[in-house]
């Protein structure tokens, strides 16, 4: 099993980095989102709401909404966002982080998304991360740390009746990674979580 607490998903694809006196750095540049980054940046609305295919509408209600100051690496320090909402059917928080850096190679910035199941007074048990995302080249990346999860680009694609574009699709390949959270498929694209499938054969739609 690989549970994971949430705080930890914003350094899960970020290297150790070294103290800011032995790399000798005169003066420390603050990284921010640009543009090309803004468009995967996702708005923090207060909910967001989503159609079942069993009847009713699902609420997800914005839990928190945070800016981070990651550790320094090559004398840039990284910029990470969060955003967590909450729901109160199958999934207690549905987590979206987006994080920029700068290495030797050149810049990086990512998009993680996670599930989280938490003990009554709000305290992560377990956590899935799911799909990660180039949003510099607009790329899936699949990588020995969520080996049992697959990131795929569909480009153009509908979901029930409607047409969007830069969508991806992240399917869990194993239930039993992590038994606690049901989900087997989402598809995302930059306006966030379009649609959740569980093992279960519920369908969650996005309501716009």
């Amino acid at each position: 099993m690989k549970y994971l607490i949430l705080i930890n998903l914003m350094f899960l694809f970020i290297s150790c980095t070294e103290n800011i006196n032995k790399i000798g750095c005169g003066e420390i540049t603050n990284v921010e989102f640009d543009r090309q980054d803004s468009v995967w940046v996702l708005e923090a609305k207060d909910s967001l709401y989503y159609q079942s295919n069993r009847g009713g509408n699902i609420v997800l209600s914005l839990f928190e909404n945070k800016v981070h100051k990651l550790s320094i690496e090559n004398c840039n320090r990284p910029i990470g966002l969060i955003l967590s909402y909450s729901c109160s059917k199958k999934i207690d928080l549905i987590n979206v982080a987006i994080t920029r850096y700068e290495q030797k190679k050149g810049i990086n910035t990512t998009i993680l998304y996670s599930f989280s199941q938490m003990t009554e007074n709000l305290i992560p048990i377990s956590s899935q991360p799911m799909g990660l995302i180039d949003v510099r080249i607009n790329q899936p990346i699949n990588t020995e740390e969520i080996d049992f999860v697959q990131t795929t680009k569909l480009g153009t694609h509908q979901l029930n009746g409607k047409t969007y574009n830069d969508v991806f699709v992240i399917e869990d390949l194993d239930k039993n990674e992590v038994p606690e959270i049901d989900i087997f498929r989402f598809y995302v694209n930059p306006s966030g979580i379009l649609r959740i499938e569980f093992y279960d054969g519920e369908i969650w739609d996005r309501v716009d």
